[in-house]
Order: structure tokens, then sequence, then C-alpha cells
């Protein structure tokens, strides 16, 4: 009695003799794993990207002392940065309580909004998006780098506002630069003389005697 296979070339399954049963049961005729498809896994392993290892840099200590130094500083330099390594700005009004300079500093603004009636004690309004205010602190210098003044500054929480509520609400006059772009141009062609004139506590509705 004869029995028929066929080869397993690459990828392609045996065919079994129709008329054969035998081949069937016998254990040496199971299917084999195909070379080919062996071969591509091997490959796909090969064509893998290679993971790149970070390298170690080495740093060489360069100080900033041989490159700045106080002593290759002017006078005035020194005088301004002696300024700035003393005075402290505080972050909170706890830290500013703490210190006479900056409580005289509340003080004056305190008493200038109050005389220029900035605002009006009422009742909140039923529904009403409450705007908060909190304390900005800075130091004013003189040109030779001495401290001119402690300056404190009770602002509006404007970034509490929501738009199309009270978003367009102006709480403080600011001169954009626009502005101040024009009026220089101006200046610059109609030759005429400019004078800077810092006033203090200035507001929306306020008028300028000056």
């Amino acid at each position: 009695r004869r029995v028929c296979t066929d080869k397993v070339i690459g990828s392609e399954k045996p065919t079994p003799n129709p008329n054969s049963t035998s081949s069937l049961d016998d254990p040496s005729h199971a299917q084999k794993q195909p070379v080919e498809r062996e071969s591509q896994t091997e490959n796909e392993k090969e064509d893998l990207p290679i993971a790149l290892r970070k390298g170690v840099r080495l740093c060489t200590q360069h100080p900033i002392g041989n490159f700045v130094s106080y002593s290759r500083l002017s006078t005035d330099y020194k005088c301004f940065v002696s300024s700035l390594s003393v005075a402290v700005i505080p972050r909170s009004v706890i830290e500013a309580q703490n210190d006479p300079k900056w409580t005289h500093a509340m003080q004056e603004e305190m008493e200038a909004l109050d005389k220029n009636q900035t605002w009006k004690v009422v009742e909140i309004p039923e529904a009403a998006h409450l705007v908060g205010s909190k304390w900005v602190y800075t130091i004013k210098y003189k040109p030779d780098g001495n401290i001119e003044r402690y300056k404190a500054r009770l602002v509006a929480k404007g970034f509490s506002q929501k738009y199309g509520i009270d978003y367009l609400e102006t709480f403080a006059p600011v001169a954009k630069m626009k502005t101040v772009r024009v009026i220089i141009s101006l200046v610059v062609l109609k030759g005429w003389e400019m004078c800077q004139l810092d006033v203090k506590n200035v507001f929306l509705d306020g008028y300028l005697e000056e």
C-alpha cells in the first residue's frame, strides 16, 4: 500500500492524498514549522531601533567670581548693588507689619485713599461678584543706588473678574505704550520740550490742578 505526500516548501502546507487514510494518523506527517516565517521573525528582530544611551557629561568648575567681581564695578554700581542686597521686599502683609518702614508706607497709602475718597463703604449687593484687593510692595531707588522711598500700593485683584459680568470695568488707569509713543513722536516732530510728572495716588475720576 503506497502513501503519497507533498514536500513542504516555504510556507506552503502539505497536500495529503485524498485516497489515503493512514497519513492523517501518522505523527511523522505532522505539519512542519515554516522556515521562511522564522527567518522573517529573525530579520524583524535585527531591524529594531537601537536605544541610544545617554552620555555622561563632565562639568568643569568655573566659579562666577572668576568673571564677575565687585572690584570691577564702578562706584555708582557698587552703591546700587549694595543697596539691593540690604533692602528686602516683603512677600506678605505679616512680613511688612514687622518693619516700621513698610508700616509707614502702608499708612501713607491708606491716608491717601481716604483723602481722595476712593471708595464708599456700602453693603454688598445680592448676587454681586466682589473683587478683592492685595498689597504690592516695591522700593524706589535714586540714580546713585540709594533708597528714595518705600512704596506700598493697595490694588484690586483684576484677575478675579469674569468676562461678560465685570470684565470691562476699569479699576485703575494705565497709560498704554501706544499713547506714550505717539506723545514722544509729536514732541520730536514739533520740537517741543517734554517733562515728566510723577503724581502720587492718581485715580480715574480725579482732577489734576497742575
